[in-house]
């Protein structure tokens, strides 16, 4: 009879009546039809019942424990393929398209003659990347160099709340620039005059192919300044990469989504009262870089496999 009412017990539920807690009358649960079949009989299916019940709650524990794994696995399997294309492991190196050595060399000369023409500061060399430091193997044609080499990480200039406008040119926050690196697109509220953005623009604006990094809230999230794109930024909120052409834009988001960059920036992010991503920290944070060619050729890898995590996400 027990497990004659278990077996029932969804047919019983949809008997109920009543508000707040549902109840079943007995005069229903004394209607219900019930198959009796002899007493031996009745015995030996209990005895069968409690054989298998073990078996089916292992059953069902194994199936949720798979169910949890299919729900994991495409986030899982991003992760891993974009920890494999920084560590040289998604496409194969060729000997053709130079090392690393040589980007380096056209970036520094980059950087010195910007700064001859006044355009950009001369700073303070950053430190050197001891063997200890570099958390993996990588191939002898890359380097492991920091972010600060690559380019200039800089934040905006100040823009006050009684400059923000409601039309003119778009101001975005952090949470901007994460819809933005999620989706391409944003609703965006804020806005600034067309004379402060100009006035600002003497000290630098973004710039097709720079990176728009959010540096509070959800850190990293990372948007590629499209041509086009006309827009001012939050100081502190929001700091950006301008990327002087020598290394693909397109790589470096890669970069930031990978496990490497979410440790390193989880190790040292945490401010005074809300985790913070600084220029200097960014500046120092390890970056695994290939020759320009083959930045590209990972970038069209991800660029054919991701989507296939996205249609596992949507159809487990």
């Amino acid at each position: 009879m027990f497990y004659f009412l278990l077996a029932n017990r969804k047919n019983f539920i949809k008997q109920g009546a009543g508000g707040a807690q549902p109840n079943i009358s007995k005069a229903k649960i004394i209607d219900t039809t019930m198959p009796l079949p002899p007493m031996e009989e009745q015995h030996r299916i209990v005895a069968k019942i409690e054989e298998l019940l073990p078996d089916i709650d292992a059953y069902d524990k194994a199936q949720t424990e798979l169910r949890t794994i299919e729900q994991r696995f495409p986030n899982a399997m991003k992760k891993s393929l974009l920890q494999y294309a920084i560590e040289g492991k998604l496409v194969p190196q060729r000997k053709e398209e130079g090392t690393a050595k040589d980007l380096l060399t056209a970036i520094r000369a980059e950087k010195a003659q910007l700064i001859k023409e006044k355009k950009i500061k001369k700073t303070k060399p950053l430190p050197a990347i001891t063997d200890d430091e570099k958390p993996y193997a990588i191939p002898d044609s890359w380097e492991w160099i920091k972010w600060g080499d690559i380019g200039e990480i800089v934040s905006a200039r100040r823009v006050h709340q009684q400059d923000w406008k409601t039309k003119g040119i778009p101001f975005y926050r952090a949470r901007e620039i994460a819809k933005l690196a999620e989706n391409g697109v944003v609703d965006n509220d804020l806005f600034i005059s067309e004379e402060l953005y100009n006035a600002y623009a003497k000290n630098g604006v973004p710039e097709p192919e720079d990176l728009m990094i959010t540096a509070v809230g959800t850190l990293g999230k990372t948007y590629i300044v499209q041509p086009g794109d006309k827009f001012y930024y939050k100081d502190a909120s929001v700091i950006s990469l301008r990327n002087y052409g020598h290394v693909s834009s397109a790589y470096l988001k890669i970069v930031m989504e990978t496990p490497l960059m979410e440790k390193q920036i989880k190790s040292n992010s945490s401010g005074t009262t809300v985790s913070t991503l600084t220029i200097v920290r960014m500046n120092n944070y390890l970056l695994p870089l290939p020759p320009l060619a083959e930045q590209h050729r990972i970038v069209a890898k991800l660029e054919e496999l991701l989507p296939l995590c996205q249609q596992l996400a949507a159809n487990p």
